[in-house]
């Protein structure tokens, strides 16, 4: 059944005769098709360029995270003197430590030079989702798809950081847009860089996989059952091939290790506790607790109503399109109900499949949806940590199907006599064309990139300024950087400097003074211990680097019971620095002083034999 356009005629070329005209009028539409090409390309750079400077506001604004500051700290002692971490035992794979190890030897050691690693992988994962939504569903949706991540305010509250989940993303959905294109085998390497950048990265399997075996099929494997089942092998054993490129040489350097250090798969399980279910009783309260971050995906009532109206929309789009594919195409996959004996040979049940490019076929979006849910329910279910960035995967896909369904509703509709009497035509678009007479696909395109532009600037913006409390510290560390360059300037000879909830933060920003012996940390548990600790140390300076946020109401108390003091050398932001210090004592007429330069003398007598001689030898 064939669907007529919405969208009014294009213009044809004068009326000529013969080959004349067939040779202009393909000249014409070639020309005009060359256009729109290079029009969609410029645009698509000019969003990767504004997606890009929101996200290079944030760099080395903020100090780090302490999970920031601890793979810093892996970072910059893994290159030049311990590669294999036989001394310092990283719980995460080795790919993200190793991609910032590269990072600060060709930017520096900084937070810049780490954060912006992430900005680049942030900013190349928008024409990566582009290609995936023009591989699916045309030009329109690519460019919608664009807009909406790289204004995305929680990619853009992340992207200026050292997490390792905008490398997740970015290896992520290189696998998924590879699949997307039919190359197994770069599907593989995807997924494999994204398991070797955090565990969460076998999340992606299911997606990746899923589409590569769902694909439509080639000439070659259409011709029997045998055939489309003999390639579905050969994709998924590619798939298989390019995740054992990366994991596989990994996994033997891991094992290099093994007799000195843990594996960082084995060490994030003790350090994590593994993954179990939660009691159902708190499902409920996980819910609310994710729903309150998730908010943020869009970080705003207008930009949520707006993808309300637009899902509502959309959706009756595809419910109609689904009966329509029922009827074109009787052996898709997405348009019959499945059993469990035709899932275990769904490609014989698959004589001929349309194929997915340029096309509004709901297969792919129904997968992103899918995925999309389990991901989020997963995270209810399960004891994972509510923690902000573990969200960061669904940006992507939230702007893959917002693409779809933005794109949808520039589309035909499918026929439906009992319901409209112009079957095939777009409602939407014949009432727009009433108003704008000359309203055509590209002017359609362009105000769809207009409505996401208007819904999403003031959510980007506010994300782009530090304005969302998600990603990374936005304020608590204020005053940290003022503190420790005091600390550098006053004592050149070296200092003790004790810590309880600040020590990856020192490691990484007193990385050289600590390797050099300038600087000794010590750990304190308790201010008793603390106390005690000091006051074995008189003859070195003793500093403690107190944060608002993480008071020791008695430390006062405890120093003054060994007899020191805690004297406040400076105030920066949300830190103050204090000098423990052991207050001049009174006269004492029993304690024994002598000249440095004196020769030593027992105050009272321990031998009461023969004075030996230092020539003599002692018997």
């Amino acid at each position: 059944m064939s669907r007529q356009s919405s969208w009014p005629a294009i213009p044809a070329p004068p009326p000529l005769a013969g080959h004349g005209r067939r040779v202009l009028t393909a000249v014409h539409f070639g020309a005009r098709a060359g256009l729109l090409a290079r029009a969609d390309t410029l645009a698509l750079a000019v969003l990767i360029l504004v997606g890009f400077g929101l996200r290079l506001g944030l760099l080395g604004r903020f100090p780090f995270h302490a999970d920031e500051a601890l793979y810093g700290y892996w970072a910059r002692y893994t290159w030049p003197d311990d590669p294999l971490f036989l001394q310092v035992w990283p719980d995460k794979p080795p790919l993200f430590i190793w991609s910032l190890a590269l990072a600060f030897r060709l930017f520096g050691a900084s937070e810049a030079g780490a954060q912006m690693v992430n900005v680049l992988a942030s900013t190349l994962t928008i024409p990566l989702v582009a290609a995936i939504a023009r591989r699916w569903w045309g030009r329109p949706a690519s460019l919608v798809a664009a807009m909406l991540l790289a204004l995305n305010p929680f990619a853009i509250s992340f992207a200026a950081t050292a997490f390792t989940d905008p490398m997740l993303v970015l290896a992520g959905t290189f696998g998924l847009a590879a699949a997307a294109r039919g190359w197994p085998l770069w599907a593989g390497i995807g997924l494999g860089a994204a398991i070797m950048t955090k565990q969460q990265g076998l999340l992606y399997a299911p997606l990746i996989l899923a589409v590569l075996a769902f694909a439509p099929a080639s000439a070659r494997e259409a011709v029997s059952p045998s055939s489309r089942l003999a390639g579905l092998g050969r994709r998924l054993g590619l798939a298989l091939v390019g995740t054992g490129l990366v994991v596989l040489p990994i996994v033997y350097w891991d094992s290099l290790r093994w007799d000195v250090a843990p594996s960082p798969w084995d060490l994030s399980v003790r350090h994590y506790g593994g993954l179990t279910l939660t009691h159902p009783a708190d499902w409920l309260g996980r819910l609310r607790a994710w729903s309150e971050l998730a908010w943020y995906l869009a970080a705003g009532r207008l930009p949520w109503a707006g993808w309300a109206l637009l899902a509502a929309a959309g959706l009756l789009h595809l419910v109609q399109s689904g009966v329509n594919t029922t009827a074109e195409i009787p052996g898709a996959l997405w348009a019959r109900p499945l059993r469990w004996k035709q899932l275990a040979n769904f490609y014989r049940d698959l004589p001929g499949r349309r194929r997915w490019p340029g096309t509004m076929e709901p297969g792919p979006f129904l997968l992103l949806v899918a995925w999309g849910a389990g991901f989020l329910a997963l995270h209810v279910v399960a004891s994972v940590q509510v923690w902000d960035r573990y969200l960061l995967p669904l940006a992507p896909i939230l702007a893959l199907a917002g693409a779809r369904l933005a794109a949808a509703l520039g589309e035909p509709w499918p026929a439906n006599p009992g319901w409209r009497k112009s079957p095939g035509r777009n409602p939407l678009v014949e009432t727009l064309s009433k108003f704008l007479p000359r309203l055509t696909r590209p002017g359609w395109t362009v105000g769809m990139l207009l409505l996401v532009g208007l819904l999403g600037i003031q959510p980007a913006r506010v994300a782009a300024t530090g304005g969302l409390p998600i990603g990374s510290d936005h304020g608590a560390m204020t005053g940290l950087h003022q503190a420790l360059r005091w600390l550098q300037q006053e004592n050149p000879d070296g200092y003790v400097l004790y810590h309880r909830v600040l020590g990856w933060h020192y490691r990484f920003y007193l990385y050289d003074p600590i390797r050099h012996g300038q600087v000794e940390l010590r750990w304190y548990p308790s201010t008793t211990y603390l106390a005690d600790n000091a006051l074995k140390t008189p003859h070195r300076r003793k500093f403690l680097l107190v944060p608002a946020w993480a008071p020791q109401p008695d430390l006062a108390a405890r120093l003054a019971m060994q007899g020191l003091q805690a004297q406040k050398r400076l105030q920066a932001g949300n830190f103050t620095l204090y000098e423990l210090t052991q207050p001049p004592r009174p006269f004492c007429t029993w304690c024994l002083c002598r000249d440095p330069g004196a020769p030593a003398r027992m105050p009272f007598a321990v031998w009461s034999g023969p004075q030996l001689s230092r020539e003599q030898p002692s018997p």
